[in-house]
């Protein structure tokens, strides 16, 4: 078949692409999003959070106060949270969710108050 004189396989072909081929343009899609400034987040705002080996630890549970919680954020969400990508995680213990603004090494940066 052709389309104005060329053969159509020339339209058709597939792309593919390897992984590090994907990665670097994921990187660069999200160096040319404009982001929003800043939001200076009140210590109300953040919660503590430990990693031990590959899992990720709440020492207790903002909303029904379970202590020592084992989560099911992997290290790619803890990733994209330091890179400022919201994350949603749900919390095991009581199906609460909680979304993550930010992420340090240390605390998760939400945008509900979670200190009184």
């Amino acid at each position: 078949m052709y389309v104005l004189g060329k053969e159509i396989t020339q339209y058709c072909q597939p792309v593919v692409y390897n992984r590090r081929t994907l990665e670097n343009k994921r990187r660069e899609n999200l160096a040319s999003l404009q982001r929003k400034p800043a939001v200076m987040l009140n210590f109300e705002h953040s919660w503590p959070y430990e990693k031990m080996m590959d899992d990720i630890y709440i020492n207790e549970c903002p909303y029904c106060h379970t202590s020592n919680v084992l989560t099911t954020f992997s290290e790619e969400k803890l990733n994209n949270a330091k890179e400022g990508i919201k994350q949603l995680l749900v919390m095991p213990c009581c199906h609460s969710k909680l979304t993550i603004l930010n992420a340090d090494e240390d605390y998760f940066w939400t945008e509900e108050k979670l200190r009184s």
